[in-house]
């Protein structure tokens, strides 16, 4: 009886680690695009992209991009940026989120007048009193080509099962985004990411805080990216 109990403890030890380790996300609302990177005359395709993230990455798809929306805070994000000569992050982050909201706030409680108006207005008018500053920290080919391949692997891989009654709208939200070829963008924006999608929204955001403090480590980047498969 005793060796039949601890069997049974250890097959539900076993199954709950299985579980605890898997890479399926469970968790909040996703959309995964595959979709034009270019269109006519050679521009680049933008219009899955938010208002906010426009401001952002409007100019063009760059090979990575990460974006983090955190409720109530604002948002940050990087993206990996090739030139003729260098490869590098470049990091973006509001510097005024609480400030914007407070001014668009006051802006309508001041006003009855106009007060109907900001539940289709009020985000468009906090997006265009944010300041965004813009940092870029030079990288190796090294941490570019892992980058690079790893987020493509990770978004072609990603898998889900959301549950209806614990789909989340809160929190906070990020954005995956590769330019797989000159062509072809791919994107994953998850609420609330579990599983492996939360192993690499930890780690961009991750990075957006080392650059925050100048202490990027790409031997630590790496290791963790080897952990996705190949």
């Amino acid at each position: 009886m005793i060796k039949r109990i601890i069997f049974v403890l250890f097959f539900v030890s076993f199954i709950l680690c299985a579980f605890s380790q898997s890479g399926v996300h469970d968790g909040g609302n996703y959309i995964k695009r595959i979709e034009n990177n270019l269109y006519i005359y050679g521009m680049h395709e933008l219009r899955s992209k938010t208002e906010l993230e426009k401001r952002f990455f409007g100019d063009f798809n760059a090979p990575v991009e990460f974006f983090h929306m955190q409720s109530y805070e604002g948002a940050s994000c990087f993206r990996l940026v090739r030139d003729s000569l260098d490869v590098y992050l470049e990091l973006k982050y509001i510097t005024n989120y609480k400030e914007a909201t407070k001014e668009v706030d006051n802006k309508y409680a001041s006003n009855p007048l106009i007060a109907h108006e900001r539940k289709t207005n009020y985000w468009t008018d906090v997006y265009e009193l944010v300041n965004i500053e813009t940092r870029s920290f030079p990288i190796s080919e090294q941490i570019a080509d892992k980058l690079f391949e790893k987020m493509v692997y990770f978004i072609n891989n990603f898998k889900a099962k959301v549950t209806p009654s614990i789909r989340s709208y809160g929190g906070y939200s990020v954005v995956f985004r590769t330019v797989v070829d000159e062509n072809e963008q791919w994107s994953l924006w998850i609420n609330t990411p579990k599983g492996d999608a939360l192993r690499m929204a930890n780690l961009c955001r991750q990075i957006i805080e080392d650059m925050q403090f100048n202490k990027l480590d790409e031997s630590k980047y790496i290791s963790v990216l080897d952990t996705f498969g190949n």
